[in-house]
């Protein structure tokens, strides 16, 4: 608890480890801060005086006029505040609303966040790791044990040659499922992990190239592959990542796709980004599954019976954000699925 004498500015803080600050309510003018306060923010109380909360926050995190009932004790949004040095730091705020002679003020609590968000970010990666690790034992003891299980049956007893060639395709198979998985989990890993540095590339002539590997397969399937690219479109990226992500959309659209239908494949300019939209008229994603379908290892249901990892659109994911680029998925009207990529043009 504080107490107050003649005037805010005059008012005793308690004993505290954290930053507190009066403020006037009308104004926002702040009135008095206590030690902790002049050193989390690196300024004397005669450098608070007159400052508003906003001065102190980056410009980006200020904050806005409530509109809604005062509360007697509300807590904010987490800001980012600048110390009078130029640094950077997380906060957690606490507000309260007091009286004081018919005048309204708050007091207000800041205390460093850095330290709790590294704690939780640290701990929501381990968790994250060991369901992933989780999820990969399960995914290579499947064609671990099928393997097995034909190694066994080829030992116990003799074989006529058409059985053995059967239980040879199924040890090829799962080994190559297998080969696969662990090509998916190099990509996976080696998404933030490039040494590459990125680069201003033309991105409808790597589109192009890219796109061609897929017409073979398109053309069997009387799949119809439209292309419209704006012809000076850049994107500034890793180069080494770029066949990863369109190639895995592309081949995802086509494998959606039925028999006689439509892959599209846009791009534009926005701004100081580059947008690729690519959609297919397939059953599109159910929209339980919208905000899961980057996750590792998932699978929607409508998915299962098409030949992948899992891993695939993660990969995607994981490689967008590394080059500070932005992937979604939604559904087209009248069916279908589209991913919405979007990588910065410029530096």
């Amino acid at each position: 608890m504080f107490f107050f004498f003649t005037a805010p500015s005059r008012c005793i803080l308690p004993a505290s480890q954290d930053a507190l600050l009066i403020r006037e309510s009308q104004s926002g003018a702040i009135l008095q801060a206590n030690l902790p306060a002049q050193e989390l923010f690196g300024r004397s109380l005669p450098e608070f005086l007159g400052l508003k909360l906003r001065d102190l926050l980056l410009p980006a995190d200020r904050v806005r006029k409530s509109t809604g009932e005062r509360r007697a004790k509300e807590r904010l949004e987490l800001p980012h505040f600048q110390r009078k040095s130029g640094s950077i730091f997380p906060a957690d705020v606490w507000r309260t609303f007091l009286v004081l002679k018919n005048r309204p003020y708050n007091l207000l609590m800041v205390r460093d966040a850095t330290k709790r968000l590294r704690e939780e970010s640290s701990r929501r990666r381990k968790q994250s790791r060991d369901v992933f690790m989780g999820d990969i034992v399960h995914e290579l003891r499947s064609p671990i044990a099928v393997i097995q299980g034909s190694i066994e049956t080829l030992r116990s007893a003799s074989q006529d040659p058409a059985s053995q060639t059967v239980l040879f395709k199924f040890i090829e198979d799962h080994a190559k499922r297998m080969s696969g998985l662990v090509d998916r989990l190099l990509d996976f890993a080696g998404a933030k992990s490039s040494t590459t540095k990125p680069a201003h590339i033309p991105l409808a002539k790597v589109l192009w190239e890219i796109a061609a590997a897929f017409v073979p397969i398109a053309k069997r399937r009387r799949i119809a592959l439209k292309m419209d690219i704006e012809p000076n479109l850049v994107v500034f990226a890793n180069p080494d990542h770029l066949p990863h992500i369109y190639g895995n959309l592309i081949d995802n659209a086509i494998k959606f796709t039925p028999r006689g239908g439509t892959v599209e494949v846009l791009g534009r300019s926005k701004g100081d980004a580059s947008e690729l939209s690519i959609s297919d008229s397939g059953p599109g994603i159910p929209s339980e599954d919208l905000q899961r379908v980057f996750d590792r290892l998932f699978r929607s249901a409508g998915s299962r019976n098409v030949k992948g990892s899992g891993l695939g659109l993660a990969i995607v994911e994981n490689m967008v954000e590394a080059n500070g680029g932005t992937v979604v998925a939604d559904n087209v009207p009248g069916g279908g699925a589209r991913f919405l990529v979007s990588l910065p043009s410029t530096l």
